[in-house]
């Protein structure tokens, strides 16, 4: 509905009953925004390494990449697989959840990776597999709970997935186009099986949804093992300065932990890009894929300002010369790498013992100061540098470089840990993408 404010109609929007009930069941109020549509907040003080909420997906599937080594279903790494006899192209590490996982792949099974395969070839083979599945398994998944006594949790879900915004009208024509590929090659697909399926606008509507909303899924060790539509953990807005991390168990369960104490009446965020990207780029690549230009408190700041979330991106966008990259590319034991990486860790040690927000800035702000701003260190913590070293640390494990491997892996920790990416003993884990 609208009310007047100033003179101003501004709309006010009602969520589901369910969704706020459940939220409230965490502690967590649901409210609309005229900025951002919603925020949730808690209602009461959250301690850093608490679960905040846990919640099932609609449906996940595991990346091209792994699924010879992962079971499809649970998404655990196995040596001996159960490869379904009919496709052959999903794989199970038993039988139970080969059981499991047929209630859906029998509707998909050969039938739908010949479909597939005989249709015309895109650009974006890769993504088009995975977009078709991803669009087959939730309308599936949807006419099963809808045509069936349905648990809250699965109700939350289809709750929750039809109040996430798709932001169609702002998705560019070749990607309007894509999806309508997508859709009517997943309508034919289903009609041809007699099953109910949504109209082309709507089916549109949810792989504008999937762009705007879905997960990628790591794996305990952080490596990116899938993609999956969590309509639940959908519901929280962006920060590139978090407060919580989403955490998976398999494919199927999200949690979000909080990494440092989250105060009464405080938003809950989790950020949707890298950390240690640099403002601009961070900025550009949420206004192109999820079409909101960032005001956080990293991003709400000009480079001018001297606040220490203003300098942290201006050390990440510093570029080296030739000269300094090739002197760091050397040896990494010999290299100023190594004394970076010693006196960070010496330094940003106070750092991992305080709490709040207010603290971690303060001690953040005197690192800055008194270490990182000078140049000799600078070049070490720029994003540039960062690029060239980081897949160094695979080249090293693959050829068994155990001391450089070391050395790179301890360089890659500190500059995430200087991104703020601040991590509790219980959470040692964010998300990391090299």
């Amino acid at each position: 509905y609208q009310r007047r404010v100033r003179g101003a109609f501004v709309v006010k929007i009602s969520f589901p009953a369910m969704i706020s009930q459940f939220l409230a069941s965490h502690h967590l109020v649901l409210k609309s925004d005229p900025e951002k549509h919603r925020v949730i907040k808690t209602s009461r003080r959250i301690p850093k390494g608490t679960t905040i909420l846990s919640s099932n997906s609609l449906s996940s599937i595991p990346t091209r990449e792994v699924q010879a080594t992962i079971c499809n279903q649970c998404f655990q790494p196995s040596e001996k697989l159960l490869v379904c006899s009919v496709c052959k192209k999903k794989a199970y590490c038993s039988q139970a959840c080969q059981k499991e996982a047929w209630v859906q792949h029998k509707n998909l099974c050969k039938d739908f990776y010949e479909h597939k395969t005989n249709a015309t070839n895109l650009t974006r083979d890769k993504e088009l597999t995975l977009d078709l599945e991803m669009l087959v398994q939730v309308v599936l998944t949807l006419n099963k709970i809808k045509n069936s006594d349905k648990k809250i949790s699965d109700s939350l879900n289809v709750e929750a997935f039809d109040s996430l915004l798709s932001h169609i009208d702002k998705h560019n024509p070749d990607d309007i186009n894509y999806y309508k590929t997508i859709a009517n090659r997943v309508r034919d697909f289903l009609m041809s099986k007699s099953i109910d399926v949504p109209d082309t606008k709507t089916l549109i509507e949810y792989l504008g949804k999937f762009r705007c909303n879905n997960f990628v899924i790591h794996d305990s060790q952080l490596f990116s093992i899938g993609e999956g539509t969590f309509p639940i953990g959908s519901l929280f807005n962006h920060s590139c300065f978090p407060n919580c991390i989403p955490m998976y168990e398999g494919g199927s369960k999200q949690r979000l932990i909080s990494i440092r104490d989250i105060e009464q009446g405080e938003e809950i965020c989790y950020s949707y890009v890298d950390g240690i990207t640099d403002r601009r780029e961070r900025k550009k690549i949420l206004f192109e894929k999820y079409f909101f230009d960032c005001r956080c408190e990293r991003c709400g700041v000009s480079d001018s300002d001297n606040s220490p979330l203003s300098s942290l991106d201006g050390l990440l966008s510093r570029i080296p010369s030739d000269r300094e990259l090739s002197e760091i590319e050397g040896s990494l034991s010999k290299s100023p790498l190594t004394s970076f990486v010693a006196a960070s860790m010496d330094r940003f040690s106070p750092i991992l013992r305080v709490s709040t927000s207010k603290e971690f800035l303060s001690c953040f702000d005197h690192l800055i100061v008194s270490y990182l701003r000078p140049c000799t260190t600078a070049i070490q913590f720029s994003r540039e540098t960062f690029k060239r070293i980081s897949p160094r640390l695979y080249e090293y494990i693959d050829r068994g470089d155990w001391f450089q491997a070391v050395d790179a892996a301890k360089y890659v920790l500190v500059i995430y840990m200087l991104s703020l990416i601040h991590i509790s003993e219980p959470t040692r884990q964010a998300e990391i993408s090299y």
